[in-house]
């Protein structure tokens, strides 16, 4: 049997490598609709989350 991994995780996987501080960080805030505090730029595991969620055509839950 084949196990598919949801579409999400390769979204993920390919965003390997980034880091805190990153600008790549602010392109989720923006991809997302969130206002960009200095804050947000360091706790960002929440944002990464919705940004995979929302790049793989699902809607993440509401404050995303």
């Amino acid at each position: 049997m084949e196990f598919l991994s949801p579409k999400w995780l390769g979204i993920a996987e390919n965003e390997l490598g980034i880091e805190e501080g990153s600008q790549r960080i602010v392109e989720y805030h923006k991809f997302l609709g969130l206002p960009i505090v200095p804050e947000s730029l360091h706790r960002w595991c929440g944002v990464f989350a919705g940004y995979c969620i929302k790049k793989s055509g699902f809607f993440p839950p509401n404050g995303f």
